[in-house]
Protein backbone atom coordinates (compact mmCIF):
# COMPACT_ATOMS: atom_id res chain seq x y z
CA UNK A 1 0.00 0.00 0.00
CA UNK A 2 1.17 3.37 -0.57
CA UNK A 3 2.43 5.83 2.31
CA UNK A 4 1.40 8.97 2.19
CA UNK A 5 3.64 12.41 2.50
CA UNK A 6 3.80 13.86 6.18
CA UNK A 7 4.86 17.13 6.46
CA UNK A 8 5.39 18.33 10.09
CA UNK A 9 2.89 19.73 12.28
CA UNK A 10 2.71 21.06 16.01
CA UNK A 11 0.33 20.14 18.11
CA UNK A 12 -1.06 22.14 21.09
CA UNK A 13 -1.17 20.30 24.57
CA UNK A 14 -3.73 21.63 26.48
CA UNK A 15 -2.38 22.79 29.98
CA UNK A 16 -6.09 22.93 31.50
CA UNK A 17 -5.57 20.82 35.09
CA UNK A 18 -2.59 22.52 36.44
CA UNK A 19 -2.56 25.46 38.34
CA UNK A 20 -1.96 29.03 36.84
CA UNK A 21 1.72 30.17 37.17
CA UNK A 22 2.93 26.96 37.37
CA UNK A 23 6.47 27.01 36.18
CA UNK A 24 6.36 24.32 33.86
CA UNK A 25 10.75 25.01 33.17
CA UNK A 26 11.45 24.01 36.54
CA UNK A 27 9.66 20.63 36.60
CA UNK A 28 11.14 17.40 36.42
CA UNK A 29 11.05 15.15 33.00
CA UNK A 30 8.74 12.70 35.10
CA UNK A 31 6.71 15.82 36.08
CA UNK A 32 6.30 17.51 32.69
CA UNK A 33 5.52 14.11 31.54
CA UNK A 34 2.86 13.50 33.77
CA UNK A 35 1.49 17.45 32.81
CA UNK A 36 1.32 16.20 28.82
CA UNK A 37 -0.55 13.29 29.82
CA UNK A 38 -3.05 15.18 31.69
CA UNK A 39 -3.90 17.08 28.47
CA UNK A 40 -4.44 14.31 26.50
CA UNK A 41 -0.74 13.61 25.38
CA UNK A 42 0.01 10.37 24.20
CA UNK A 43 3.46 8.63 23.41
CA UNK A 44 2.36 6.89 20.44
CA UNK A 45 2.81 9.95 17.83
CA UNK A 46 1.54 7.87 14.20
CA UNK A 47 -0.23 9.54 12.16
CA UNK A 48 -3.19 9.26 9.91
CA UNK A 49 -4.91 10.53 7.03
CA UNK A 50 -7.68 9.81 4.54
CA UNK A 51 -6.78 7.20 1.74
CA UNK A 52 -7.13 10.40 -1.24
CA UNK A 53 -7.95 7.05 -3.19
CA UNK A 54 -11.91 7.21 -1.53
CA UNK A 55 -14.35 9.80 -2.02
CA UNK A 56 -17.11 10.98 0.26
CA UNK A 57 -20.51 12.07 -1.04
CA UNK A 58 -23.38 13.29 0.51
CA UNK A 59 -26.32 11.12 -0.54
CA UNK A 60 -29.18 11.89 0.81
CA UNK A 61 -28.83 13.13 3.95
CA UNK A 62 -26.31 10.28 4.39
CA UNK A 63 -22.72 10.29 4.00
CA UNK A 64 -20.92 7.52 1.88
CA UNK A 65 -17.41 6.42 0.68
CA UNK A 66 -16.71 5.36 -2.46
CA UNK A 67 -13.44 4.48 -4.11
CA UNK A 68 -12.44 6.14 -7.14
CA UNK A 69 -10.91 2.84 -8.72
CA UNK A 70 -13.87 0.55 -8.79
CA UNK A 71 -11.43 -2.11 -8.11
CA UNK A 72 -9.63 -0.74 -5.24
CA UNK A 73 -8.54 -3.36 -3.06
CA UNK A 74 -11.91 -6.08 -4.00
CA UNK A 75 -14.43 -3.30 -1.81
CA UNK A 76 -17.44 -4.49 -3.44
CA UNK A 77 -19.66 -2.21 -1.55
CA UNK A 78 -19.80 1.47 0.01
CA UNK A 79 -18.99 2.51 3.36
CA UNK A 80 -20.88 4.73 5.20
CA UNK A 81 -20.53 7.19 8.72
CA UNK A 82 -23.07 8.04 11.40
CA UNK A 83 -22.70 11.77 12.43
CA UNK A 84 -18.81 11.14 14.65
CA UNK A 85 -17.40 8.86 12.18
CA UNK A 86 -18.44 11.31 9.41
CA UNK A 87 -16.37 14.00 11.54
CA UNK A 88 -13.23 12.19 11.65
CA UNK A 89 -13.38 11.10 8.22
CA UNK A 90 -13.88 14.92 7.51
CA UNK A 91 -10.79 15.91 10.34
CA UNK A 92 -8.85 13.18 8.87
CA UNK A 93 -8.24 15.32 5.64
CA UNK A 94 -5.14 16.55 7.04
CA UNK A 95 -2.96 13.94 9.43
CA UNK A 96 -4.13 13.75 12.44
CA UNK A 97 -3.16 11.35 15.26
CA UNK A 98 -5.23 9.10 17.21
CA UNK A 99 -5.23 11.30 20.44
CA UNK A 100 -5.78 14.40 18.37
CA UNK A 101 -8.76 13.15 17.15
CA UNK A 102 -10.22 11.52 20.55
CA UNK A 103 -9.41 15.15 21.74
CA UNK A 104 -11.52 16.64 19.27
CA UNK A 105 -14.46 14.12 19.19
CA UNK A 106 -14.36 14.57 22.92
CA UNK A 107 -14.58 18.35 22.67
CA UNK A 108 -17.56 17.99 20.12
CA UNK A 109 -20.00 15.75 22.14
CA UNK A 110 -18.51 17.09 25.91
CA UNK A 111 -17.40 14.18 26.91
CA UNK A 112 -14.10 13.37 28.76
CA UNK A 113 -11.16 12.10 26.54
CA UNK A 114 -11.00 8.98 27.87
CA UNK A 115 -14.54 8.22 27.21
CA UNK A 116 -13.74 8.42 23.51
CA UNK A 117 -10.48 6.95 22.93
CA UNK A 118 -11.33 3.04 22.31
CA UNK A 119 -13.61 4.57 19.88
CA UNK A 120 -11.77 6.39 18.03
CA UNK A 121 -9.13 3.21 18.19
CA UNK A 122 -11.76 1.30 16.93
CA UNK A 123 -12.69 3.44 14.07
CA UNK A 124 -9.34 4.20 13.07
CA UNK A 125 -8.12 0.99 13.25
CA UNK A 126 -10.80 -0.52 10.77
CA UNK A 127 -10.32 2.18 8.56
CA UNK A 128 -7.04 1.38 8.20
CA UNK A 129 -7.62 -1.87 7.83
CA UNK A 130 -10.30 -1.53 4.88
CA UNK A 131 -7.61 1.05 3.50
CA UNK A 132 -9.48 3.84 3.62
CA UNK A 133 -6.84 5.68 6.06
CA UNK A 134 -3.27 5.22 5.51
CA UNK A 135 -0.77 5.18 8.31
CA UNK A 136 1.75 8.21 7.99
CA UNK A 137 4.68 7.20 9.21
Amino acid sequence: MKKAFCTPEVHLIKLDRIQPGTDLSLLSDEELLAVMQQGGYKQNKTMYIANEEYLSRSVAGETILVPIDSQNDGLNGMITFNEAGNLMWEWLQKKCTKADLAYRLAKEYEKEISDVEDDVDQFVDRAVKRGFVIVCE
